[in-house]
Formats: structure tokens, C-alpha cells, sequence
């Protein structure tokens, strides 16, 4: 088995900012947010049973 690299084993923190039922929604959405503070956050895009979640990363890898 390949041996997983430190880096990716950390667990990652998202606070859930709003749920989207289309994947086109939750994108604009983050596009909209990282064109004002691209250097000071990081947003994680999930799908979930009743659409897409958008969340910021609040601890993890490179946040």
C-alpha cells in the first residue's frame, strides 16, 4: 500500500456558509466571495443528499 503523505492526513474544519440545490449556484457563489478575499480564505463545495454545500475552511491543509 503507498504510504499517504503527512501533509494530507490532517483532518479538514469547514464552517457551513449556505447550501445551494445546483452545482452552478454554489460556484457562483464562491467566485463571488474569493474575487473580494482570495488571499484570506478557503472554501470547500460538497455535495450532499439535497443539493451542494458551501463552506469556509476553517483549519486543515494549507488554510
Amino acid at each position: 500500500m503507498t504510504k499517504i503523505r503527512k501533509a494530507f492526513t490532517r483532518p479538514i474544519y469547514a464552517h457551513k456558509l449556505r447550501s445551494f440545490k445546483t452545482f452552478e449556484e454554489a460556484c457562483d457563489m464562491v467566485d463571488n466571495l474569493t474575487t473580494r478575499n482570495s488571499d484570506f480564505y478557503r472554501f470547500l463545495i460538497e455535495q450532499t443528499a439535497t443539493g451542494w454545500t458551501v463552506s469556509r475552511i476553517a483549519q486543515g491543509s494549507q488554510a
